[in-house]
């Protein structure tokens, strides 16, 4: 997964995943403001993700099998 997302990002999305993954451990129901945080959270990895695909697919970049699909 690194060497397709790069080091900068995938150390991002590494350090994003365990402060989610903490305010879910925090979060007393599924109301709480740190689960909101946390889904907060994840959704700036998918956003950083869909970035990478994005620029990989504008670069033509193949993916594992040979294909142009930002995979």
């Amino acid at each position: 997964m690194c060497e397709k997302l790069g080091e900068d990002v995938y150390a991002k999305a590494i350090e994003l995943s365990g402060r989610a993954k903490a305010l879910f451990l925090q979060a007393p129901d599924i109301t709480s403001e740190k689960l909101r945080e946390g889904n907060w959270l994840l959704d700036e990895i998918d956003q950083l993700i869909n970035a990478v695909r994005r620029h990989r697919y504008e670069s033509g970049l193949k993916d594992d099998e040979g294909e142009v699909s930002g995979d």
